[in-house]
């Protein structure tokens, strides 16, 4: 197995990752509810961009608009996700606006041309994940300051969190140095894709928990509303 080939295995395998968590969705759907069953959703959304994504490549047709509506509505959901759970002002009415200030950036910038642009597209998405890193490091220590660390380990949110947190973690570092990467050795920007795509299996696995242990928190839910 030559270098080529092992990268491909690693990029088919990190971007259909994805079905791992919708399938616990669908499994675990009737326990979903609030923050957690907004971002099954988004998820599910993604999905479909990535299963459409693949129909349109392997047709030959271009797609310009595809990443920036996911950007787009990928802000969105999460700033309203973590504007609801987030308590500390200023810092919940910063999260609320950024959505939405986000997404009209995306779309202007791409009405107004910029979407021709080579590099435009992975400078976008660092600097969203960028945003989205901030919020959840916010979040994440409102959480443990409520909880136990040990209470942690089974929380839906709290996983899906650490999941967000890795994915886009490494995105930041390199959807901005890509370009000048790809500029530099094309082996080198391939390497650090392929280290995306892995870090999206993780964050997958991540989310796959976070919806799997929701069975468990709406009956522990339940079980404290009859008692």
């Amino acid at each position: 197995m030559n270098d080529s080939d092992f990268s491909e295995i690693i990029n088919y395998i990190g971007l259909y990752s994805f079905i791992v968590p919708v399938s616990v969705i669908f499994w675990r759907f009737r326990y979903l509810r609030g923050p957690v069953l907004w971002f099954a959703v988004l998820k599910l959304f993604k999905a479909l961009v990535t299963i459409l994504s693949n129909i349109l490549m392997v047709r030959n047709i271009q797609y310009p608009y595809l990443p920036f509506i996911e950007v787009a509505v990928d802000a969105l959901f999460l700033s309203y996700i973590y504007g609801y759970l987030i308590r500390s002002e200023p810092s919940k009415t910063v999260v609320r606006w950024f959505g939405p200030v986000f997404a009209l950036f995306t779309v202007v910038m791409y009405v107004l041309g910029l979407r021709n642009a080579a590099d435009y597209g992975n400078y976008l998405v660092g600097a969203e994940s960028l945003a989205i890193t901030v919020m959840l490091i916010i979040f994440l220590r409102q959480l443990m300051e409520d909880r136990a660390i040990e209470s942690l380990r089974r929380t839906p949110f709290f996983l899906i969190s650490a999941g967000l947190l890795l994915d886009n973690l490494i995105s930041v570092p390199i959807y901005f140095s890509v370009q000048p990467l790809m500029d530099y050795s094309f082996t080198l920007a391939l390497r650090a894709y392929n280290l995306v795509l892995l870090f999206a299996l993780i964050s997958n696995l991540f989310y796959a928990a976070g919806f799997w242990f929701t069975k468990k928190e709406f009956q522990d839910n339940r079980g404290l509303a009859v008692g």
